[in-house]
């Protein structure tokens, strides 16, 4: 975007252009005997040679833009307001990349305490089994109530390994953000605190970053209607050219030799079209209708 400034800031400055050519023109009705016919003729910017020959021509253009009513000038503030665009989106996507990993970071707690409590379920459990165990021995309890115990704790069991795998995956999630490893074997989780605001306080809309980014959206979209209004409004240049021409009747390379004689023009021009089969004013009602929608 911020080269797009600079593009923008380019239709300020004169261009300048190199141009080369060579032809070999034939004409039907050659006239290099007859000195009364050597005349060229010219039909808008045509030009007809009346001779049978071989032609060079090298040329360097100046040509500046004058006055385009101001369609520089929304081309530049457009791209200006793009770069503080991008900077609203890039921080944007910070944001939303913080928030990815804080809700990752809360879910890899919200495991790792369900895996502490099933741990701990694992180990009342097993010293339950040892208890039952010793009052089967003694015939205190049937044979039925061991193995409902040893059904529990293959459930216990069961949902531990489920809780590390959702654990590994979160954490693995977790590395990709922050390019470190983790070892789920000796893993300690801190709990988030609190911050100390309150959420639902904030109420103004204006202030947020997402209207931010609304605002200058809407912006870039009223400069692209300023330029469209502006397509078609006349268009002043100046202009400057400068040629080396030669001509030969029998071969190329000699029409190069003979670039002797040089010619200047300089002028202005207004260009302004007069019909486009109504794509301009479609193009300025499509954009105000976008300007409209992003407005809701």
């Amino acid at each position: 975007s911020k080269q797009d400034i600079t593009v923008a800031r380019s239709e300020y400055m004169p261009k300048l252009y190199f141009g080369a050519n060579n032809e070999y023109n034939k004409n039907f009705n050659d006239y290099s005997g007859d000195a009364a016919q050597n005349t060229s003729s010219y039909v808008g910017d045509t030009f007809v040679n009346p001779y049978t020959r071989f032609q060079s021509l090298l040329g360097i253009t100046l040509s500046y833009n004058v006055f385009d009513f101001g369609i520089r000038r929304e081309y530049l503030d457009m791209a200006k307001e793009d770069v503080d665009l991008k900077k609203k989106l890039e921080k944007q996507t910070e944001q939303e990349l913080y928030l990815t990993i804080i809700d990752t970071y809360t879910r890899i707690g919200i495991i790792k305490q369900n895996l502490d409590i099933y741990e701990k379920i694992l180990t009342l459990s097993e010293k339950n089994m040892e208890m039952k165990q010793r009052l089967l021995n003694v015939q205190e309890i049937s044979k039925l109530e061991i193995n409902e115990q040893k059904v529990e704790i293959e459930k216990v069991k069961n949902n531990i390994n489920e809780l590390k795998m959702s654990l590994a995956e979160m954490l693995n999630l977790l590395s990709f953000y922050t390019g470190e490893s983790y070892d789920l074997e000796n893993l300690s989780v801190q709990e988030i605190q609190n911050p100390n605001i309150d959420a639902f306080a904030f109420t103004d809309y204006t202030k947020s970053l997402i209207w931010d980014i609304q605002e200058l959206v809407i912006n870039k979209k009223l400069h692209e209607l300023q330029i469209t209004k502006r397509t078609n409004y006349p268009k002043l240049n100046l202009y400057s050219r400068y040629y080396w021409y030669g001509s030969d009747e029998n071969s190329y390379t000699k029409a190069w030799r003979d670039l002797k004689q040089s010619n200047v023009s300089v002028g202005l021009s207004l260009n302004a079209p007069l019909f486009d089969g109504m794509k301009n004013s479609a193009e300025i009602k499509k954009a105000k209708l976008e300007c409209a929608k992003m407005e809701v």
